[in-house]
């Protein structure tokens, strides 16, 4: 983006400074879970590829105002459609979030592969094959015979490896981390300090506002299917889906889009490796999660490390991405099968990854003027419309929701079993099965409406289960050393 805009080496060492910073910030933040902000879980973020190209137009029609003021507005539509993120409920669903996964990995392949033989002028031709065939081999070697420790090193090992070779053949860029500087940051390339608003500005900000507002509502969904996944594989045994922690990290990469917008840089999405790393290691500490963030933010203020790394060939790269994202697609592919997926999603599933890699290879171009025929060029985004648009197709033709409004009384009992008894007839179950249901109804009634013991609303139910009244606080909390009753109930109403 520096490159395409023209800046000097001061914009580049500001915009490498600054992405350090807010993505370990939102990295520490997402693992810790301040409030309502945060997953709690590894979930880890990097700047948006398909961003890029609209962050090189803001910039070049109306300057470093324009980009800040299209990241800020965009990021606080991120956090307004994260905080109601229930309203997507009928969307954000097991069969959306795997095919947005996948459609995440099909996107990101062209990336991958289009380095794999960016090597520097005049180097030998064995080179780039080399590198590639040493980072591969002890990556996959370790992941897959190794136990233990081996697993988690694996991935450094595999760059270390790479690294190596790339320094016997000569193509290790070594001249960036002799320059650096050990400690200190480079304020002079923050562009907040030459920003004017003028015609050009308020032109841009009109014409990529919709781009913007469009990117962000794409990186809710990808936050959110992120979110869903790293859920499935950060516990030792099944879980119900705890959505509020969905929210929290949609939020959480929000609020880190805004500070990239304060910044001037391109907006942020949630990345895979949190999930990448449960699966390879059987680790989803938070404590990894927010010491990661912490050094990430730390290394930020060390331009020697990072400007290290930065040498690192694009093959080296190119073959540890390949290794890291394996088993995503495959994740993506589980969370679809999760959701049981009938004829109507496998359709939907079907056509978008379909027509993602359509776009996504070129073969699918549409007279739509080059800026949304940028944005289309995406098979996440391509995909990603195909897959909401018929997602929302598929649940407007589909079962109505019904819902019922009743206060939490026994009195209301009546009601409850008309109102699960004309939902059982709409979908012709047999009367045993809809006694069951009614059986779960009463007893989850009776709990609910059992006072707290040592309240003075009486005392405890008699199956050990407690709960506060809804008049006596507005959290519920459970409180039971044995198995109750209710659960016998659910599991024989399920099996049937």
């Amino acid at each position: 983006m520096i490159q395409a805009i023209g800046g000097d080496e001061s914009d580049f060492l500001w915009a490498v400074f600054g992405m350090l910073v807010v993505n370990g910030v939102t990295m520490a933040l997402q693992t810790a879970r301040v409030g309502p902000v945060g997953s709690g879980l590894i979930v880890a973020t990097y700047p948006s590829a398909i961003a890029i190209p609209f962050c090189i137009i803001a910039l070049q029609k109306g300057g470093p105002a324009a980009l800040l003021a299209l990241m800020v507005v965009s990021a606080l539509a991120q956090i307004l459609i994260s905080l109601r993120l229930s309203l997507l409920r009928r969307i954000v669903t097991p069969t959306v979030s795997g095919t947005i996964m996948m459609l995440l990995i099909i996107t990101m392949v062209p990336v991958i592969f289009g380095n794999v033989t960016d090597v520097p002028d005049g180097a030998p031709a064995a080179a780039g094959p080399a590198c590639i065939a040493a980072t591969f081999v002890v990556t996959i070697v370790l992941l897959l015979r190794g136990v233990g420790q081996w697993r988690v090193w694996a991935p450094l090992l595999g760059i270390g490896a790479g690294s190596a070779v790339a320094v016997v053949f000569g193509i290790y860029d070594l001249e960036a981390a002799r320059s650096a500087l050990w400690g200190g940051f480079p304020l002079s390339g923050w562009p907040f300090l030459n920003l004017s608003a003028d015609r050009d500005f308020w032109i841009t900000f009109v014409a990529l506002l919709p781009a913007f507002l469009f990117l962000a509502v794409i990186g809710v969904l990808t936050s959110s299917s992120i979110g869903i996944s790293t859920q499935r594989v950060s516990w030792r045994e099944a879980r119900a889906m705890d959505y509020r922690r969905v929210r929290g990290g949609a939020i959480c990469t929000g609020l880190g889009n805004a500070l990239a917008g304060i910044i001037c840089l391109s907006p942020m999405v949630t990345m895979t490796r949190g999930i990448t790393f449960a699966l390879q290691t059987g680790c989803a500490s938070r404590r990894v999660g927010l010491l990661t963030g912490l050094v990430i933010l730390a290394a930020a203020f060390f331009p020697k490390s990072w400007a290290l790394l930065m040498g690192i060939p694009a093959p080296v790269t190119a073959s540890f991405l390949v290794v890291i994202i394996s088993p995503l697609f495959v994740e993506g592919i589980k969370m679809v099968a999760q959701d049981s997926p009938d004829f109507r999603k496998s359709i939907v599933v079907g056509a978008a990854v379909i027509i993602g890699l359509g776009f996504q290879s070129g073969l699918v171009a549409l007279p739509i003027g080059e800026l949304w025929g940028l944005m289309l060029s995406s098979g996440l985004i391509a995909g990603g419309i195909v897959l909401v648009l018929l997602t929302l197709l598929s649940e407007c033709t589909g079962w109505r929701r019904n819902r019922l409004r009743t206060e939490t009384s026994i009195d209301a009992l009546p009601g409850i079993n008309r109102f699960l008894a004309d939902f059982a007839g709409a979908r012709d179950w047999n009367p045993r099965l809809t006694r069951r249901m009614q059986a779960v109804a009463e007893e989850v009634l009776i709990i609910l409406a059992t006072p707290q013991a040592g309240t003075s609303g009486g005392a405890a139910h008699p199956s050990g289960w407690s709960c506060r009244s809804a008049t006596a606080a507005p959290a519920q909390r459970w409180n039971s050393s044995a198995r109750p009753p209710i659960r016998k109930i659910w599991k024989t109403g399920l099996r049937s």
